[in-house]
């Protein structure tokens, strides 16, 4: 029976990996700095970072006075950046975000941009179907 030791492996993997994360959020402030909206919600849904996204969104939402004109900021950078997947992953964080009184309406603002992209793609795909 021959052993091997995977442990230094694994541990070099491990290593790898966070260091690879750590560039990727440097990356992320850099594009924030740079004002790359789109890539860096990009780069916040890969990272699992729905904080940073929820700031990023909200900032758009908060940006108009006139909640329309919030749902359209927030539809057109959505539009932007995002695939259908990673519209379903914003999906998903929407429920906590939607929990808090304070972030209760940039949430829905969000949710409501989200569903004004996805719902023309349903009707689509069940066009096709």
């Amino acid at each position: 029976v021959w052993w091997l030791d995977g442990t230094e492996g694994e541990r070099q993997e491990a290593l790898r990996r966070r260091e690879e994360r750590v560039l990727a959020e440097q990356e992320l402030s850099n594009l924030l700095a740079r004002r790359d909206h789109g890539k860096a919600i990009r780069l916040a849904i890969q990272l699992e970072q729905p904080q940073r996204l929820f700031s990023l969104l909200s900032q758009f939402a908060a940006a108009s006075v006139d909640l329309n004109e919030a749902v359209g900021r927030v539809r057109a950078i959505l539009r932007e950046a995002c695939q259908p997947a990673q519209l379903v992953a914003i999906l998903g964080h929407l429920r906590a975000w939607n929990a808090t009184m304070r972030r209760a309406l940039p949430a829905q603002i969000i949710l409501r941009a989200s569903l004004q992209i996805i719902r023309p793609a349903l009707a689509e795909e069940s066009d096709m179907a």
